[in-house]
């Protein structure tokens, strides 16, 4: 009883928050057609909204056709109605703080004080929200692509088949390294928003999850003429099999991490200019790696110059701060010196002007100066901080006791 009674509240939820949603991003709409810009504090709001109704959507789906599970649905009851009560909270302050075409001189003026006033509480709002966004997200892309293969016995088969590894471990590692607020600039860039360009290639440092959520028609075809996975398909076949897949669905999202790290650059780069050619409106594809000149000749003849996207610049600076800032913090062995402002000054100066845009950098820097016992260690560290990322890697493994080294392969 207590969990039908926990379904019908996630879905009743779910259209109540989806309802909401709509409205909200209506009133920014109808302000934007009218004052040519949104109040900056609604920016986020008005470009992570429609994720959220896109992941509503999909999750009432996956709960009409019952492939998610009666204890997911009551977990997920609490995460939906938090986002509810955020966004019903900016509605109400959209409606007192917006002007309309019909408002008096007087009531438009009253509203721009108002606004002034709220943006802090509007920014409160969002975060809390983002947290909520983030959970539902990460949590149904998990649950998609990881646990309903343990109850299907036909998908589990085909997965072993494609010998596709499993991604929870990974997953579960990069929601906990995981720092609030970064990445916003992406989200706003006109790479990421700009739907007419398919194909876009993000060179420096990053890593990304994907999801598979059924098994669409075309791979169950494949399996089948494969003598039910007895003998292994022709990357022809698998490539075909892939394009149908894009077509069965609505909109797909691919996204490939480290091309660099491939050993078959060149099949590899066949594949994706194959899969540009297809021009396809429902497919987006994501690219990342190092900026290696072979990559970058390779996709510059079928990605467009504006859809390349340099993680190592001043972009990505404001989020390496705050994840400097982060660790400074929260970081039980650097937080020795978090009353020292004038340590703390050193260490952040001295990352920021070294990191030239490299997250991982920052990330290997702050673990070596987290084994700093006292200042004289502190300020040797700092003064004797490795270049480049590969001499940092070298560093790490030269520092490794011979007596473990054997281990360490």
């Amino acid at each position: 009883m207590a969990e039908t009674l926990a379904v019908v509240g996630v879905v009743a939820n779910i259209v109540q928050l989806v309802d909401f949603c709509t409205r909200v991003v209506s009133r920014l709409d109808e302000f934007y057609s009218v004052a040519k810009e949104i109040p900056k504090s609604f920016r986020h709001v008005k470009t992570e909204l429609p994720l959220l109704t896109t992941t509503l959507e999909q999750l009432k789906g996956a709960i009409d056709t019952t492939s998610v599970a009666d204890g997911s649905k009551k977990a997920l009851l609490p995460v939906i109605v938090g986002c509810n009560e955020q966004v019903a909270q900016l509605d109400a302050i959209l409606k007192k703080t917006l002007p309309e075409t019909n408002d008096s001189w007087r009531t438009k003026s009253k509203k721009a004080v108002v606004s002034l006033h709220n943006d802090a509480k509007v920014e409160s709002t969002t975060k809390a929200l983002r947290n909520y966004i983030g959970v539902l997200t990460f949590y149904y892309a998990a649950a998609s692509s990881t646990l309903q293969p343990l109850t299907d016995a036909k998908l589990c088969k085909i997965r072993q088949w494609l010998s596709a590894p499993d991604p929870s471990t990974n997953y579960q590692k990069a929601l906990k390294l995981r720092q609030a607020d970064t990445g916003l600039w992406f989200l706003e860039s006109d790479a990421y928003t700009d739907g007419k360009r398919s194909l876009r290639h993000l060179f420096g440092y990053m890593g990304f999850l994907d999801a598979c959520i059924k098994i669409p028609a075309s791979l169950d075809t494949l399996f089948s003429s494969s003598e039910s996975g007895q003998r292994q398909p022709s990357a022809h076949t698998l490539i075909e099999a892939l394009r149908s897949m894009v077509q069965e669905l609505p909109t797909i999202y691919i996204v490939l991490d480290a091309l660099d790290e491939c050993t078959q650059r060149d099949e590899l780069m066949q594949l994706l200019e194959a899969m540009a050619g297809w021009q396809l409106q429902n497919l987006h594809l994501l690219v990342t790696s190092r900026r290696e000149r072979d990559i970058e000749m390779s996709l510059k003849s079928f990605v467009d110059e504006r859809s390349r996207v340099c993680l190592q610049s001043t972009l990505v600076d404001k989020d390496i701060q705050r994840y400097v800032r982060q660790r400074l913090s929260d970081d039980k062995r650097l937080r020795k010196w978090e009353k020292d402002a004038s340590t703390v000054g050193q260490i952040e100066t001295a990352l920021m002007s070294g990191a030239n845009g490299m997250f991982r950098w920052a990330v290997c820097q702050l673990d070596a100066l987290g084994k700093c016992v006292n200042r004289k260690m502190l300020q040797q560290a700092l003064a004797g901080l490795p270049p480049t990322l590969d001499q940092t890697y070298d560093r790490i493994l030269a520092a490794i006791d011979i007596e473990y080294s054997q281990y360490a392969l």
